[in-house]
């Protein structure tokens, strides 16, 4: 009896260390987050309630664009599909994956018009956005 109740607490234990560990995997993308890519500013902005917003600020004209939407990220994956979803901005989805480099850098692949319904599944140099946590 006490090798059976040794055993649920331990599959207890580790059911609540998976459960702490996916919240704090979902809490590292929320926050802000900046970079420049092609001459723009970006700001991305990942709330608590699945909600993000994109600024994209051009440096020479100072012409802002930006996206609005709910986002869905699978944590359990390697690299991250990220997938940003009713965008009234647009009239579709976009996909895309990301991966981390510590907890205040962040790699997202580009979002491309003509592949927004496939996800990149690596990370090339050319064809990356990396953003720092804004302080």
């Amino acid at each position: 009896i006490k090798l059976i109740l040794h055993s649920i607490i331990l599959l207890f234990c580790l059911f609540i260390a998976i459960i702490l560990s996916v919240d704090q995997d979902q809490n590292i993308l929320r926050g802000e987050w900046v970079g420049r890519f092609s001459g723009n500013e970006l700001l991305f902005k990942f709330y608590q309630d699945n909600k993000f917003h994109i600024s994209c600020i051009n440096v020479e004209s100072r012409l802002t664009k930006e996206l609005t939407g709910n986002y869905y990220a699978d944590f359990s994956k390697k690299p991250i599909p990220l997938s940003l979803k009713n965008i009234p901005q647009l009239q579709y989805p976009l996909h895309t994956s990301i991966d981390f480099i510590g907890n205040n850098s962040l790699m997202i692949n580009l979002f491309e018009p003509e592949w927004r319904r496939l996800r990149p599944i690596s990370f090339t140099n050319k064809k990356i956005l990396k953003l720092s946590r804004k302080k």
